[in-house]
């Protein structure tokens, strides 16, 4: 019985591995390490559609919305769960600079750059810079960008994505699934920062949170 489960064990790992190898995709026309994010978790879309329940629920709670809107709300606007839009890009780590973010209002709220992430979609390169709201010990990256998207699909100022920095040194995992409008397309009472010219993507991004309102 032993050997007979080491034979399993074996050829279960040369499945698992040739199975890798062929989910592995590359454009020949870069020479970027910048490969479609494997994503394996069975429960991808699971995560993502409680993660958006618990998002309707604190909106229902939490005051955020409008008041003469709040009875009328059945549920944010999505896009649904895609893979296709989480990337593995490149990290290029930035010189922290000082950006005084506009806003609607006269706030101007500090970041500094942190990294620039580089990412292929469509066979064509994009760029974000991501900042941080501190100097040192980055644990959180704010994201603001605009798409092809904005004032058809989704709000026209622009989407946010708010992601947990773990060290990494090389690549970066960008979900657009967790992509979410700034709290001013539901309450104009808000100030939320623009989103800068060097974040604007010239392509469709049809992930996360769509426009609530037209």
């Amino acid at each position: 019985m032993k050997g007979n489960f080491f034979i399993f064990t074996f050829v279960i790992l040369i499945l698992v591995s040739c199975n890798n190898a062929s989910n592995i995709k590359t454009d020949e026309t870069e020479n970027l390490n910048l490969e479609p994010a494997n994503v394996l978790k069975s429960n991808f879309a699971n995560e993502i559609v409680e993660a958006r329940k618990g998002k309707d629920l604190y909106f229902k709670t939490a005051e955020i919305l409008e008041l003469d809107k709040l009875n009328d709300f059945k549920g944010l606007q999505y896009f649904g769960p895609d893979s296709n839009f989480v990337f593995n890009a490149e990290i290029e780590f930035l010189k922290p600079e000082k950006v005084l973010f506009k806003t609607a209002t006269e706030r101007e709220p500090i970041y500094y750059t942190f990294c620039k992430l580089i990412f292929i979609h469509n066979q064509v390169k994009h760029e974000l810079i991501a900042y941080s709201d501190k100097l040192e010990n980055v644990t959180d990256l704010f994201i603001p960008f605009k798409d092809s998207t904005n004032y058809t699909l989704t709000y026209g100022g622009g989407r946010y994505l708010e992601l947990k920095y773990r060290n990494e040194k090389s690549n970066f995992i960008i979900d657009f699934n967790y992509a979410f409008n700034p709290y001013c397309h539901y309450n104009h009472s808000f100030s939320c920062p623009l989103v800068p010219e060097n974040n604007i993507l010239q392509t469709h991004i049809f992930a996360g949170e769509r426009k609530l309102y037209e």
